[in-house]
Order: C-alpha cells, then sequence, then structure tokens
C-alpha cells in the first residue's frame, strides 16, 4: 500500500527518527543503514539544528519499503 502524496493538503507532519527507529523500523544493522546511505541507497540523515545530532525523516524510510516491496512484487530487486 503507498501513501498518497497530495501536496499540502490534508498532509500529516513529518516525523523525524533515530538511527535506532530506522534500524528497528527496517530491520538493518546501524552498519547497513550508514553503508546504505554511503551508497546512496537509503535516504540521508537530516542534522538536526542546535543539536549535535542527525535525524531520519520517517516517511522517507517507509517510501524505500514501499519500493522494495514494488520491486518485489515486479520479480526484480530494489
Amino acid at each position: 500500500m503507498t501513501r498518497k502524496k497530495t501536496g499540502q493538503e490534508a498532509r500529516a507532519p513529518r516525523r523525524l527518527c533515530s538511527i535506532a527507529e530506522a534500524c528497528e523500523i527496517t530491520t538493518f544493522s546501524r552498519s547497513t543503514v550508514y553503508r546504505k546511505v554511503r551508497e546512496g541507497t537509503f535516504p540521508k540523515p537530516v542534522i538536526v539544528p542546535g543539536m549535535r545530532r542527525s535525524a531520519f525523516v520517517a516517511d522517507e524510510i517507509h517510501d524505500l519499503i514501499d519500493a522494495m516491496i514494488a520491486a518485489r512484487d515486479a520479480g526484480r530487486a530494489a
């Protein structure tokens, strides 16, 4: 199931998640997430202003999962 993106209409607020949450959502290890970020196959984290940390945009992770499911259903690797 994919989420419909209709611009500003009925858009839920975006949510940031930690590396631990990103790992939990995807079941990837921390090292796998960061390797995939370097390879360009996982969404890049954003810097949280005023804090010494970065976070991932949850919608982007869910979009990646949707793409992986679509690739599986189409019979090809993502």
